[in-house]
């Protein structure tokens, strides 16, 4: 992101203040001081209402856990990348020109442990039977910090369980195999 000449106000609206309305609100303040929030559309605004309601939907200590380790994930990744953000088996196509070509990234600025979620929670199966192994096989195919990649696995998954969508199933045996960091 380049610096705005002279450093004038820059008015800047959110999709969504969740997971990634947050991630990219912290990242603006910190790489472009002058931006100013004007407005923010929240496509999940009733998340904590949500919680409030259906407070069997997930433990509130883990959903207050999960939240908090997102914000500070965000704000202190050691460095950033350009990610795709959707990386799942159905974004992964045989090629002929390429041995395999990615469709539909969703591009973000941010932590390089944050790509390999997505892909994490497309595994159902293998996610619900060992989070913690396949947490770190995946951070050591994609050189990375397992723990750290863990710890983003447990704060998406909270994100997740408040999400408007109907809870996905087994998400709840995850977290609970992933316990709180």
């Amino acid at each position: 992101m380049r610096a705005i000449e002279g450093g004038e106000p820059v008015g800047v609206a959110l999709i969504g203040s969740g997971r990634m309305g947050s991630f990219h609100g912290e990242t603006l303040a910190r790489r472009l001081p002058a931006a100013r929030l004007v407005a923010v559309a929240d496509p999940a605004p009733g998340a904590a209402a949500r919680l409030a309601d259906e407070p069997n939907r997930i433990d509130a200590g883990l959903a207050r856990d999960g939240l908090a380790l997102f914000r500070e994930l965000a704000r202190n990744a050691s460095s950033e990348v350009l990610l795709f953000t959707d990386l799942h088996a159905g974004n992964v196509l045989s090629s002929e020109r390429m041995s395999w070509l990615i469709i539909d990234p969703k591009p973000y600025v941010g932590d390089p442990h944050y790509d390999v979620v997505q892909h994490l929670l497309n595994c159902d199966e293998s996610l619900r039977a060992d989070p913690v192994g396949l947490s770190a096989r995946v951070a050591d195919l994609a050189g990375l910090d397992p723990t750290r990649v863990r710890h983003w696995l447990f704060a998406r998954c909270v994100q997740q369980s408040l999400s408007d969508d109907p809870p996905w199933p087994g998400l709840d045996v995850v977290l609970a195999r992933l316990g709180s960091p």
